[in-house]
Order: C-alpha cells, then structure tokens, then sequence
C-alpha cells in the first residue's frame, strides 16, 4: 500500500513539474520571438523617443531629420491601424523612403530647398 502511495505521488510530482516546465516554456518563447505586446510597447515607444531626438536635432542632416519624421509617422498610422505595439516598432525599424520630398504636414526645415 505505502509503495502504491509513493509511486503515485512521484508520478503525481513529475506531471506537475513536467507541465511548469511547459509553461515557462512558452512564457521565454513569447519573449524571444517579441511577440509580446509588452515588450513591443517598449520597444516603440524607446524608438519614437530616439527618432524623435533624431528629428528635433538641429546639427543633424536634413536628409537624416527628414527620415526620422517619416519613421514616426509611419508607426504612428500603423500603430492607428492595428493598435498593435508590435506593428508600430516593426513599421518604423522597416522604413524605407522612396522620395524626401517636402509633402503637405511635414515640417520645413530652416535652409531647405
């Protein structure tokens, strides 16, 4: 009877720690692969705040200035689009201009043709 108990318990003992495992598991995997809104959040609003910097700096290119206000805006409409932090940071590390051309609500920056 007792040698019934304690198999039982081990056995009992092992599945749970067996199903911690797993959920620390998945936990780490939603880390890693910064599938986490959490985390994403972070990520976007660190990035809005650097490309912000970038922007507002006065010794820095137009050029470099220019593709700072235009990562911003497109994680913002992202961002708007889907309410996903994840979308927004993966929109503005993604940025690619195809022209820098002043459009209508961009900034005019002092000396610029």
């Amino acid at each position: 009877d007792n040698e019934n108990k304690e198999t039982e318990e081990t056995e009992e003992t092992e599945e749970t720690e067996e199903a911690e495992e797993t959920e620390e598991t998945e936990e780490t995997e939603d880390f890693v692969t910064n599938n986490n809104e959490n985390i994403c959040k972070t990520k976007f609003l660190k990035e809005l705040l650097n490309q912000n910097q970038i922007f507002s700096a006065t010794e820095i290119t137009i050029k470099q200035r220019r593709i700072a206000e235009r990562k911003i805006e497109a994680g913002r409409k992202k961002y708007d689009m889907t309410g996903s932090y994840c979308d927004g940071y993966k929109a503005i590390e993604e940025y690619k201009p195809t022209s820098l051309k002043r459009r209508p609500g961009d900034v005019q920056f002092k000396n610029e043709e």
